[in-house]
């Protein structure tokens, strides 16, 4: 009975989460269509002076770094919350001494590493291909009041904060997260108008 509850939980878990992000991903879509309007208007000054600028430099180690920080050190929440789960059910199961059930979770377990893994590895070599890293390029990111431009890519472009998902600082990198797929990644090194931390918090409050 417990273990029908649990994965009774475990799918409502995933409807639930899989309705947020969608609500989430309207609510960034009305607000790039507002923001382009405003840009079309004339409505936004794009003449002023960057409160912050940072130029930074992209190679392979640093998405290598990426690809350990995203598959290990801050997974996505919904894969997290099944892993969570699954190891919770298998404690259960070891605990009732139902060795058959035991074996199928950790099966399961490590299936899922595997592909959460294998998923990881995937997106940043399309990340490492999108942002034409072998060329080594030096971005340039210039943070506004109302948005953040980013040159010296071939995906540059300007960004609302409102497109922001998450901000986190590891390993000497600042990760700006535009979503599960996409992010920008800037040398805590290179960042010389500011500490990291205060870019961080600017970024935050902006969103």
């Amino acid at each position: 009975m417990v273990f029908v509850l649990l994965i009774a939980f475990v799918i409502f878990l995933f409807i639930y989460l899989g309705k947020r992000r969608d609500r989430k991903a309207k609510n960034i879509s009305d607000s790039m269509t507002s923001f382009r309007e405003k840009m079309a208007a004339g409505e936004i000054d794009m003449s002023v002076e960057p409160k912050y600028t940072v130029t930074t430099h992209y190679d392979e180690a640093l998405f290598e770094r990426y690809g350990m920080f995203r598959a290990w050190i801050c997974p996505d929440a919904s894969f997290a919350a099944l892993v969570g789960i699954l190891v919770v059910i298998t404690v259960f199961k070891l605990m009732q001494g139902q060795l058959l059930h035991l074996l199928i979770l950790a099966i399961l377990i490590i299936v899922l590493l595997y592909m959460h893994y294998s998923g990881t590895d995937k997106a940043k070599d399309a990340l490492i291909k999108r942002y034409d890293v072998k060329s080594q390029p030096s971005p340039t990111f210039r943070f506004y009041d109302e948005f953040f431009k980013v040159t010296g890519l071939p995906s540059a472009s300007e960004y609302i904060y409102g497109q922001v998902t998450a901000v986190r600082i590891w390993g000497g990198v600042l990760y700006i997260f535009l979503g599960s797929a996409q992010v920008l990644p800037i040398k805590i090194e290179d960042i010389k108008c500011c500490t990291a931390n205060e870019l961080k918090d600017m970024i935050r409050s902006h969103k």
